[in-house]
């Protein structure tokens, strides 16, 4: 396996594991906040968004429907840096992570209206 592979592996994952999946910590914090919760509306929609956390990973779905913009900001310690092919690397991910349904194509250029 090349680093250019490796590398793209490691960051397609990244990009699954953001959009399919929510952190432990933040998980349980929504339990801890579930369980104090009085009001039954609030308390179901809370039980609802942890469902679908749980959901999400099962079904290889995103956990939100409006991810956001992915922006990528990388630095490295010495002079190891890819350089360009870094930019192709994660191009090409986030191109799969789309095609594969764990970001919408929904983002247009502003001037042009087009989806890139």
């Amino acid at each position: 396996m090349s680093k250019y592979t490796d590398l793209y592996g490691h960051v397609y994952d990244m990009i699954y594991r953001s959009t399919t999946n929510i952190s432990p910590d933040v998980e349980d914090l929504m339990k801890k906040a579930l369980e104090k919760e009085t009001n039954a509306t609030a308390k179901s929609m809370m039980q609802a968004m942890l469902d679908d956390a749980r959901m999400a990973g099962e079904k290889v779905k995103p956990v939100c429907q409006s991810p956001g913009f992915p922006t990528v900001y990388v630095s490295f310690g010495d002079n190891s840096a890819p350089g360009e092919d870094l930019k192709k690397i994660w191009a090409e991910a986030l191109i799969e992570g789309t095609r594969n349904s764990l970001l919408r194509p929904s983002m247009v250029h502003t001037l042009t209206r087009k989806n890139p």
